[in-house]
Formats: C-alpha cells, structure tokens, sequence
C-alpha cells in the first residue's frame, strides 16, 4: 500500500538509520510511486549492504527508477542486490545495468525468474559485467527463459569478469 512504503521511504530518509545494513522487501505489493519512493530515500542509505526486492512486480519503470538511484547513490556500498520473481524487462535491465556501474562493491546479483528478459537485455548485463567497477562473484540467472541467443549475448561479459565465482543458469531453455 501507498501509504506503508511512504512511511517506510520517511523513515529511510532519516539520518537516525545509519546502521541499516540489510533492507528486505518481499512479495509486497508496493507499486511503482510506493517502490519509487523507497529507491530514492535509499540515497540516504550510502552503508546499506544488501537490497532484496523479490516478488515485487518490480517492471521497466521500478528498474529505471533503482538504475538511477544506483547511478546517483554517492559513497554506496551495496554488496548484495535480490531482484528475483519480478517483471523485468530487457529496458529495465538495461537500466539497471547503467546504474550498477556505478555499485564499485557489488559482489551478488540474483535475477532469477525474471522471464521477460530476452538476449537484448542480457547484452546490457553483459556489458556490465565487462565494465572495470564489475567485480561480482555470484550471479544468479535461474528460471529466466534464457536460451542459445541468450548464452552467446552473456559470453562476452562472462569471459572478461575475473571475481566471477558462482554462475547459476538452471531451469533455463539452454540447449
């Protein structure tokens, strides 16, 4: 509801939560102006480690809003970033994309079931994961439809990521 993420997003844009470290939000119902709201008092937040948005409805318009914030979060420390059992699509991951460029910390990304990405959108990750600040070590693709065309977009970022420890591909249409 409007109203809870509102008051959730005030509370975030408090300097007294200096220590949140861990932000959980999952299969809630918030909205593009309530999840909109919750991303941009996330700037506030420069110490937050981990962001689970799972099960959300998070679309192209939730991810354009989090790339953004992502791209404009000064002194961030973000780790870890949930976005799995969403309505991602390859505009809202290109946007994401955008935006964790500048994430010089994030180690975990988890996309999975997230079906609406095609290999289009994977490009855009892959060229993230060929940029200097990538340094992730897991990334999880499980049950996204991902199939041969979605491999071969993915290979070129894969092939130049180093950190890269964990890649999970299961429950996908790869041949």
């Amino acid at each position: 509801d409007l109203e809870s993420a509102r008051g959730i997003a005030s509370m975030l844009s408090n300097e007294q939560y200096k220590s949140l470290k861990h932000l959980f939000f999952v299969q809630n119902d918030l909205g593009i102006e309530g999840l909109t709201d919750i991303i941009t008092s996330l700037r506030k937040q420069p110490q937050l480690e981990e962001l689970k948005l799972c099960g959300n409805n998070v679309d192209g318009d939730g991810c354009s809003a989090l790339g953004y914030a992502l791209e404009s979060w000064e002194g961030a420390s973000l780790k870890k970033l949930h976005l799995c059992h969403n309505d991602i699509n390859d505009e809202g991951l290109q946007a994401l994309a955008t935006g964790m460029t500048k994430c010089n910390y994030l180690e975990a990304l988890t996309l999975c079931a997230n079906p609406s990405v095609t290999a289009a959108g994977l490009r855009s990750l892959s060229t993230f994961l060929q940029s200097k600040s990538c340094c992730l070590e897991r990334l999880d693709l499980d049950q996204m439809n991902i199939d041969c065309a979605g491999v071969g977009a993915l290979v070129a970022g894969l092939s130049s990521n180093i950190p890269l420890k964990c890649l999970c591909l299961s429950g996908n249409s790869i041949e």
